[in-house]
């Protein structure tokens, strides 16, 4: 589900990056108009840079930064909006959900087997999410007088705490090559206020709301040290 890299010194100090898909989970997949919590999110494209610090054996501090974009599922609106009326014709226009996150928090591995060559990896953080909402465009069309009217919500921007959590394995293969596995859960619940909303009825407004946004990522990281000493 991605491509990654893992670089290391002495592992003092460690260094991932990685970049992949996010999938949309909970009320943030779902797409029904009749549940104003749907957030309508498809799988979309992920990407995270972490860096790890060793305080002492086998916990590290860590910090956290990536970026989830997923587009708006317009298709699915368009279709229930259709399903609620026969006298209407609707078509639909619509952009993308996108969060930058900034986080801090800690790293701890945990031994499986005496030899110490395969290791549960377990990660907590918690950060800030700069989050934009998509621009929705909604057009109606009436079948019976073929009259048109279009209605534009805008897109929005909020600021909002989120927190996620790492789960994976660690194989160390030999002294040079380490494959890893990890899958992460991430949390955000920002508040869009004052977002425009014009149609061209002429009847204009502002609207407000909340969306939770959770999604889940996976990596396969291949590790290789290229200063060690076999």
């Amino acid at each position: 589900l991605s491509s990654s890299c893992f670089s290391q010194i002495n592992e003092r100090a460690l260094f991932l990056w990685d970049a992949g898909v996010s999938v949309p989970v909970g009320v943030f997949a779902k797409k029904s108009i009749t549940d104003l919590n749907s957030g309508f999110a498809q799988v979309g494209l992920s990407a995270n840079f972490s860096y790890h610090i060793r305080i002492k054996k086998n916990h590290y501090f860590s910090f956290k930064t990536g970026i989830n974009s997923n587009n708006f599922n317009s298709n699915s609106l368009t279709s229930s909006l259709q399903a609620q009326s026969n006298s209407n014709s609707y078509s639909t226009s619509t952009g993308r959900w996108s969060n930058i996150n900034i986080c801090i928090g800690g790293t701890d591995l945990y031994r499986l087997n005496k030899s110490n060559t395969i290791q549960l990896i377990n990660s907590a953080y918690l950060g800030v999410s700069f989050v934009q909402s998509p621009n929705i465009i909604i057009t109606q069309k009436n079948n019976s007088s073929g009259m048109q009217t279009t209605s534009n919500q805008a897109s929005s921007k909020a600021t909002a705490f989120v927190w996620s959590i790492d789960l994976g394995l660690r194989y160390n293969y030999s002294p040079k090559i380490t494959f890893i596995f990890l899958s992460s859960y991430q949390s955000v619940r920002p508040t869009f206020r004052n977002i425009p909303i014009t149609n061209s009825s002429g009847s204009n407004s502002n609207t407000s709301f909340s969306q939770s946004m959770s999604l889940l990522h996976f990596s396969f990281v291949t590790k290789i040290n290229l200063f060690s000493r076999s």
